[in-house]
């Protein structure tokens, strides 16, 4: 469906500021970047998010997006940088939980990534993705413009996260995000899609726009030359309201250099190699259900040493074709591939099968009655297979009897 921009300009106040919106698209069709500055906390945002309204885009992962915002030159400024969690949920709105004085525990600065396993931080209710109160239907607070329903190819669908620059404490593997399509907050893998929207501290220096004096149309634009990695694509300069000069080169897209993080890198170097577990699935003899289950996923997780609940962590093995949307009716048969999710290595040692059958195709996975799940931490299969492939049949529990 094609999206109609309208072109108008608002102003809203907030505190003692006004911020400033106007038209997303400028007159060759490319994303048109504004600056928007929040006196509550003295930060200035990069609005809308990183090629908010390309719905051909996946996304960067999170070394790509630190890169991406060390480049970024937007409003005269050239000191944007990925944003804290914190810092992300200053802006978001519509759950109470990750607003700014929310419970959610998922904070800056010493969490492991066990701690952040909070309900506080996820929005579960009915019918709340696409339904908050900012722009778009995203759970934004009111003068921040964007999108939040651009697909991740790597998930099975659900949108793209907004990453931060938070680590856990024990592990760099994981970043924290925000779900603006539901105002979640979590931490997920660091090879992931997200989008990002780049952010800068207030230091009271205007926003410049005016460069280059010369008559001029106003709002047009014209290339110009931008520094950075590689052959980098040309920013632009748009002509001011007054129609008497160009404001400065603005340059908002990187060519990503790939060495940085070749860890998420790896293509089908090791998915080619990886033993291949298939893995039958059935319910209980005579169990019937009354809904088509929105998602089925299988993955592989290291068995833990004695018996322990079912890790609500992101898996070890198995990749992003193992979470499949819209399955049909079970039976199902599985192909498991013997690699980490992201493709970045083979996986060794023994590893235990979790398996959910969901109702709702939401994030993060939490199980909930009605649902059916496999995990049996006794019964481990050992990586590499014998001969390298392997055949194991399971029948699923239903949660909540």
């Amino acid at each position: 469906m094609k999206r109609l921009c309208f072109r108008f300009l608002v102003l809203l106040i907030v505190g003692a500021c006004f911020i400033t919106a106007c038209d997303k698209k400028n007159q060759s069709g490319v994303t048109k970047y504004t600056v928007v500055c929040d006196p509550e906390t003295g930060l200035c945002w990069q609005d809308p998010q990183r090629e908010a309204f390309n719905y051909d885009d996946q996304g960067v992962r999170a070394f790509e997006a630190d890169q991406y915002c060390g480049e970024l030159v937007l409003g005269g400024f050239d000191d944007w940088r990925v944003p804290t969690i914190m810092e992300l949920r200053s802006i978001t709105a519509g759950f109470e939980g990750t607003e700014t004085d929310g419970a959610c525990s998922i904070v800056d600065g010493d969490i492991t990534y066990a701690e952040s396993q909070d309900l506080n931080c996820f929005n579960r209710a009915d019918g709340v993705t696409g339904n908050g109160p900012g722009d778009n239907g995203c759970y934004l607070k009111p003068g921040f413009t964007g999108t939040c329903d651009n697909p991740d190819p790597y998930s099975g669908g659900h949108p793209l996260e907004h990453v931060s620059y938070e680590t856990p404490s024990d592990t760099d593997k994981w970043r924290g995000v925000l779900m603006f399509e539901n105002g979640s907050v979590l931490f997920n893998h660091a090879c992931t899609g997200v989008d990002v929207r780049c952010v800068r501290d207030d230091d009271g220096s205007p926003i410049v726009d005016c460069v280059e004096e010369e008559v001029c149309r106003p709002g047009e634009t014209k290339s110009c030359e931008c520094a950075g990695f590689g052959d980098r694509p040309d920013g632009i300069q748009t002509c001011n309201k007054a129609g008497d000069c160009w404001g400065p080169c603005e340059c908002t897209k990187s060519i990503i250099d790939t060495s940085v993080d070749p860890e998420c890198n790896r293509g089908n170097e090791f998915y080619d190699q990886a033993d291949i577990l298939t893995v039958n699935i059935s319910l209980p003899e005579g169990d019937t259900i009354d809904y088509d289950p929105a998602v089925v996923s299988v993955f592989l997780y290291e068995c833990p040493d004695e018996n322990t609940n079912m890790p609500s962590r992101p898996p070890d093995g198995g990749s992003w074709e193992n979470q499949v949307p819209d399955p049909g009716q079970p039976p199902y048969s599985m192909e498991v591939r013997g690699v980490t999710y992201y493709r970045e290595r083979l996986i060794e040692g023994r590893h235990c099968l979790i398996i959910q059958m969901s109702q709702k195709n939401i994030m993060p996975p939490i199980p909930t009655s009605g649902d059916y799940y496999y995990w049996n931490p006794s019964q481990g299969i050992v990586f590499p297979l014998e001969g390298g492939a392997e055949t194991v049949d399971v029948t699923l529990e239903r949660i909540g009897g």
